[in-house]
This record gives structure tokens, sequence and C-alpha cells, in this order.
């Protein structure tokens, strides 16, 4: 089972360095695990990832996204869960 949200924004080169604070505070009981990725808008290259289990670090965590250009990118977190099967956002 899969939950995700996605965030997409403009990254200027003032930006840097680009620090991602990921924190998840009530994720649904049959959830045990999470990943965090970024990419360029509209493509599928990861250019930043970062993924654990669950329990969350209470703190979140913190993932180093690289020096981008200028430009806009896409930060998607998708919860994965014991069925492996995929749903879309929101409740179920």
């Amino acid at each position: 089972m899969r939950q995700g949200m996605r965030w997409t924004g403009d990254y200027t080169t003032r930006s840097r360095p680009v620090k991602a604070n990921v924190i998840i505070l009530s994720p649904p009981a049959e959830m045990t695990g999470w990943k965090v990725t970024v990419t360029a808008q509209g493509k599928a290259d990861l250019l930043a990832q970062q993924a654990g289990p669950f329990p969350f670090n209470p703190a979140g965590e913190t993932m180093d996204v690289p020096d981008l250009p200028e430009g806009q990118y896409t930060l998607t977190a998708t919860l994965t869960g014991r069925t492996g099967r995929s749903r879309p956002p929101g409740p179920t």
C-alpha cells in the first residue's frame, strides 16, 4: 500500500544550500516506511532521495539536496505499507 504527497516550487540560486526537513507526525497504522525524492519538474531522474522505516524520528529528518540550477522541482513524499499495493493520497 502506498500513499504520497507532492510539492512543486521554484528554486533560485539565492536558495542555496537546500535542505529539506521532513516530518511525518501521524502515519496510518498500516504504513511501515517512507521515502522522499526530489526531481526536476516533469522529469523522472532522481536528484536526491532519502528513505527509512517507521517509527519516524520525532525531530524529523533533514535531507541534503545537491546544488541545482534555477528551475522548478518536485519533492515527493511516499509512505509504504505491508501490502505493496498502491493508493492515492488522502483519506480512505
